[in-house]
């Protein structure tokens, strides 16, 4: 039996392990670290997601997030990036993380630094 997104702690998600950065994903876990990044802000790790299945873990040192790349404008590499639709946020009730849940498909941008950046795609399942 998969354990549920809702079932895991805040250290089970800062102890996974870090894979699938290139993975399509309609939710986001942002997981608190305790590193402070230079800007003095903290670290944040992120769990992708697709409809409630872990399909990778990212980052554990971004300070900034940018849903749909860096203003709003897509990523900014992808000419094919699709303008933004449809955020919700809940809150994980075992860990206590914040989730972002996404109408459509998203992928990260190639380098996952001190900015997380993702951007919505065309592709569907």
């Amino acid at each position: 039996m998969t354990k549920k997104l809702n079932e895991y702690t805040l250290e089970e998600f800062r102890e996974m392990e870090l894979f699938g950065e290139d993975s399509l994903f309609n939710n986001v876990v942002i997981v608190p670290m305790d590193e402070l990044h230079d800007s003095g802000y903290r670290g944040m790790k992120f769990i992708l997601c697709e409809h409630g299945d872990i399909v990778g873990a990212v980052g554990g040192w971004s300070d900034v997030v940018h849903p749909n790349g860096i203003g709003n404008h897509g990523l900014f590499y992808d000419s094919d990036a699709i303008p933004y639709i449809g955020l919700s946020i809940d809150c994980l009730a075992g860990s206590g993380c914040i989730r972002l849940m996404m109408s459509g498909l998203y992928k990260c941008s190639d380098f996952i630094g001190s900015d997380f950046v993702f951007y919505k795609t065309g592709e569907t399942k």
